[in-house]
């Protein structure tokens, strides 16, 4: 496969000066794209795979346990027209999306890398005392989407 990419004079330069940093040139200056990662053992991935779901799922619980501001511990402030803003985000647990591929440098010491993809959800609600806001209809006002790396090494994953 051949990616034809513009070069700039810095990266020029810099492969020319440095052995092994500039890219693989192919036919005509096209750059060449790096042959995927090997991997030595097939059934390794089976296991990083099996293993990466439930540290996936335990990391977003720890992550939602331990977010400043929920809808048990929500942010009130006043605003400057009078009313009272009250603001939380909740991890979206639902929307969980995993995927583990060979690392980029495909050694023995990371072979894998877990990537976890997730939605976390912003409310806020507006009232005239804090008493009313607390019980007032929350409305999402915000979807974050957030991509998390995790390494593979030596048998366990890594955060």
């Amino acid at each position: 496969m051949i990616l034809v990419l513009r070069m700039t004079a810095f990266a020029l330069v810099m492969s020319l000066l440095v052995p092994g940093l500039g890219p693989r040139l192919g036919r005509c200056g096209a750059v060449e794209a790096a042959p995927p990662a090997r991997v030595a053992d097939p059934l390794a991935i089976d296991r990083a795979v099996a293993q990466f779901e439930p540290f996936a799922r335990k990391w977003v619980s720890i992550i939602s346990r331990n977010l400043r501001h929920t809808a048990s511990d929500m942010q009130i402030v006043a605003d400057g027209d009078g009313t009272v803003v009250a603001r939380f985000l909740e991890v979206d647990h639902n929307s969980l999306e995993l995927q583990v591929k060979p690392s980029a440098s495909g050694g023995t010491v990371c072979p894998f890398v877990g990537v976890l993809r997730y939605r976390e959800h912003h409310y806020e609600a507006r009232a005239g005392t804090a008493d009313e806001v607390r019980n007032s209809q929350f409305h999402k006002v915000k979807t974050q989407r957030v991509t998390e790396i995790f390494r593979y090494v030596s048998g366990r994953w890594r955060d």
